[in-house]
């Protein structure tokens, strides 16, 4: 996948996982994951999509800013930006 392929489909994206709302995505159903598969907005691949539900779940069970910590933990140090 391409990431033109990605942003030309951006809002289908959002509309599709919730605004990109972890504790809503966390909460999808099987019924959910199916109804993803069938929408023409994004990208249909089963295993994306279980992953995606998976890490949503995982992460909201991870206290406020745990998140934002572990992504800027790879960022170089201020003084050496």
């Amino acid at each position: 996948l391409s990431w033109i392929t990605i942003l030309r489909r951006r809002e289908g994206f959002r509309t599709a996982f919730a605004d990109f709302e972890i504790a809503s995505v966390a909460k999808f159903t099987d019924a959910d994951s199916e109804r993803l598969l069938a929408d023409p907005g994004i990208i249909r691949n089963r295993a994306k999509i279980e992953a995606t539900l998976a890490n949503a779940r995982v992460l909201a069970d991870w206290s406020d800013g745990e998140l934002d910590s572990l992504i800027w933990s790879f960022a170089p140090d201020a003084a050496s930006r």
